[in-house]
């Protein structure tokens, strides 16, 4: 930039005339933001008053463009936020609440919940596999339940124990039909 375009920037951005920008800079060794502090000092140039930028004239864009980048980042903060905070807690709803088996009242296995999905989760006849499983483990005296803090337990625990007296009635009438045909 030539000292003549310089005095004009001066000039324009700080509102003073041709004369004192070139004395500003002279006296700033041709150092723009020097001369605009020494202007300021003299009382010539508001400090609020004065618009500088190393940005271009359409600065003004620049900030609109920066700011949209903002809240466009802030939202997907946010939701990464609500995400993790959504697997967290279930995470540790999983760590605190576990799968119980037992068989005469005599706890066989404790499972975490997160553990458990886990194993239904991994490859997909895993899941068939478990809930067979389970239902045979009904019909051989196991007895499920979910153990921990969380109060919609009790209300699954209430599901568990009708499948197991389904599985009870089931399991009778089989005895009682053998029975039946052994008598014949």
């Amino acid at each position: 930039m030539t000292n003549y375009e310089m005095v004009e920037l001066l000039r324009q951005k700080a509102n003073v005339s041709y004369e004192e920008a070139k004395a500003a800079l002279e006296a700033a060794n041709w150092d723009l933001l020097d001369a605009i502090v020494l202007l300021e000092r003299e009382g010539k140039v508001p400090e609020n008053d004065a618009r500088f930028s190393t940005k271009a004239e359409n600065g003004e864009k620049d900030r609109e463009r920066e700011e949209r980048q903002k809240k466009r980042d802030g939202a997907f903060k946010d939701g990464a936020r609500t995400v993790g905070g959504i697997f967290r807690r279930m995470l540790n709803y999983g760590n605190r609440n576990f799968i119980v088996a037992s068989r005469d009242g005599k706890e066989v296995i404790s499972l975490p919940l997160t553990a458990f999905v886990l194993l239904l989760l991994i490859p997909p006849i895993t899941l068939w596999l478990m809930l067979v499983l389970m239902i045979i483990g009904l019909f051989f005296g196991l007895r499920y339940s979910l153990r921990g803090d969380h109060p919609a337990n009790e209300k699954v625990n209430e599901y568990i124990h009708k499948a197991e007296d389904a599985a009870e009635r089931v399991k009778q009438d089989w005895q009682e039909k053998g029975q039946d045909a052994s008598k014949e």
